[in-house]
């Protein structure tokens, strides 16, 4: 890879702080691929290809949480694709080898192991000796020199004890090589991005959409398919109410993902709401103002229903720090408050697109 890689910034913003758009963008993925891209390209509108609706989504087996997120769009438009190094596309040796062929051709290694091997990650567990994933989390490879691999993650999975940094540039961190052979012993997926330059600038051109999706698939209809319900917008936030009333789920119990407690669970996928909110804050603030008459009041619903979620968020942590053990019935009301706050978003949807 060029050497300007290792000079740019990528989780953070020019002045140290927290990129607001990587921070919005809520799963490990849709980040690096941002970051690959947003420096590749330097298009200050590239954010708006990763625009998303707002739908709240929640899924049931058994009358059991399954899934709690939001309707994705971002990747259903194929605008960025992958090439996975291995095996079936004719890619031989190390997950090392392979890495440095992407370095040496300037593409980007986005690598995906065995993260609980990894000392410099929060989900590192020297006790797990299986050759398997038991937490898919992708970050990226982005140069090299004789001894060492250059890579980026976000800061907030970073175990900064066992962080080695790049000394000109703190948001990259080094790991040995012979070390990375190590940790990716029987098990490292190497990929790199493919960019659609079509359909990205059709997307961004076109990324409004996620309003009308917004509005629309507030009141779309439950659906049940293989035994799992699927519940959308408000009838979710029902189901979510339902659910804590039930106080059947217990904040040490296996979350839905297998790969964390239901408590963490709860805070990574609140945080993946809240972010969707956020984008669509940026957009509107960016191209309308928060003043303007057409999106102030969905700027300001939006951000009502960010405040609520995140009340949730604080809630249901600070209780489980004081050695509270279900998620119970004490939640409703907040939920209540959010369905308040979606409701009135939904209906600042309407007026923005009447508008508009």
């Amino acid at each position: 890879m060029p050497e300007e890689w290792l000079k740019y910034n990528y989780f953070k913003d020019k002045y140290g702080k927290s990129d607001s758009v990587v921070d919005s963008l809520g799963d490990c993925m849709a980040q690096i691929t941002y970051v690959i891209g947003v420096n590749k390209f330097n298009d200050p509108d590239f954010y708006k290809a990763f625009l998303n609706e707002t739908t709240f989504l929640l899924q049931t087996e058994n009358n059991k949480m399954s899934y709690l997120g939001t309707k994705e769009n971002v990747w259903k438009r194929y605008m960025i694709l992958f090439h996975i190094m291995d095996e079936n596309n004719h890619e031989e040796g190390t997950a090392s080898e392979r890495i440095s062929r992407l370095l040496q051709m300037k593409k980007p290694a986005i690598i995906s192991p065995i993260v609980e091997r990894l000392p410099f990650e929060e989900l590192y567990d020297p006790e797990y000796k299986l050759n398997e994933q038991k937490s898919e989390h992708f970050f990226a490879i982005i140069s090299e020199d004789e001894d060492n691999f250059y890579f980026i993650d976000n800061p907030a999975v970073i175990n900064g004890e066992n962080f080695i940094s790049y000394e000109e540039n703190n948001e990259i961190g080094i790991i040995r090589k012979n070390d990375f052979d190590e940790f990716s012993k029987g098990y490292c997926k190497v990929l790199t991005p493919i960019f659609e330059q079509n359909i990205i600038k059709k997307t961004i051109d076109e990324c409004e959409a996620v309003f009308n999706f917004s509005y629309d698939n507030y009141n779309k209809k439950t659906t049940l398919k293989n035994n799992i319900t699927t519940f959308y917008g408000i009838e979710a936030l029902k189901k979510l109410s339902e659910l804590f009333e039930s106080g059947d789920m217990r904040f040490c119990e296996e979350a839905p993902s297998h790969d964390r407690d239901l408590i963490m669970y709860f805070r990574w996928r609140i945080w993946h709401i809240k972010g969707r909110r956020n984008l669509q804050i940026k957009y509107l603030r960016d191209v309308y103002g928060d003043e303007s008459a057409k999106a102030g009041k969905l700027i300001k619903s939006l951000g009502e229903s960010f405040k609520y979620w995140g009340l949730l968020n604080d809630n249901l942590y600070k209780d489980f720090l004081k050695g509270k053990s279900n998620a119970d019935s004490k939640y409703v009301p907040i939920v209540d408050r959010i369905i308040n706050a979606e409701n009135e978003m939904h209906e600042a949807y309407h007026d923005f697109l009447t508008a508009v």
